[in-house]
């Protein structure tokens, strides 16, 4: 049986430079963390980005803004959101 959906999203295809702001704006709200994805080795930003919503009726209006019409767009690049799998402890 699939797990339902968390709070927590992966967020890819942002620009290099781009701020929690922005990122919150482009979700609209309801953003409650942002976990920065760097490289362990080089300490380099990945352009990817974990991210907590205040609920999961936040995180599943986000992944649906996402995948209509236009997407979501942060300068010229459509953002990748999607439900992100749980960590495993």
């Amino acid at each position: 049986a699939d797990k339902a959906p968390a709070k927590r999203l992966f967020v890819g295809n942002l620009p290099f430079v781009i701020d929690a702001q922005t990122i919150k704006e482009a979700l609209a709200g309801g953003v409650e963390l942002i976990h920065w994805i760097v490289d362990k080795k080089t300490g380099l930003w990945y352009g990817s980005t974990f991210v907590e919503m205040q609920s999961l009726k936040e995180a599943k209006r986000a992944v649906q803004l996402a995948s209509e019409g236009g997407g979501i767009k942060v300068g010229k690049r459509r953002l990748r959101v999607s439900f992100a799998p749980l960590a495993e402890s």
